[in-house]
């Protein structure tokens, strides 16, 4: 994780791409152009790494997926049922679509 990223997260990403086999881009409502687009996917790409894109918009990306959190399953605490502020979160439940071709 890299809290501040500075005004660049794409050059962040793909410097991370070099060693990782994910790298999750938030873009924070940036827009990136196609041209550098392709040049990161094209890196990710030769290094084997899987790169996945949010909060942005990422010209020339093949498909787009849309997530909303619908609910938590929280563990049980240690009374053996739910409490507030005991437990863990077990699964997430989500709503996805998706746009385009995979």
């Amino acid at each position: 994780v890299i809290p501040q990223p500075g005004s660049d997260p794409v050059e962040v990403a793909a410097v991370l791409i070099d060693g990782m086999d994910l790298v999750v881009l938030g873009l924070a409502g940036r827009r990136v152009p196609a041209t550098r687009a392709r040049a990161v996917v094209a890196r990710a790409r030769q290094r084997g790494c899987t790169l996945l894109v949010t909060g942005g918009d990422w010209q020339g990306a093949p498909m787009r997926m849309d997530a909303r959190v619908r609910g938590y399953e929280i563990t049980a605490g240690r009374a053996g049922a739910p409490v507030a502020g005991c437990g863990r979160i077990g699964a997430v439940r989500l709503s996805v679509r998706t746009r385009g071709r995979p």
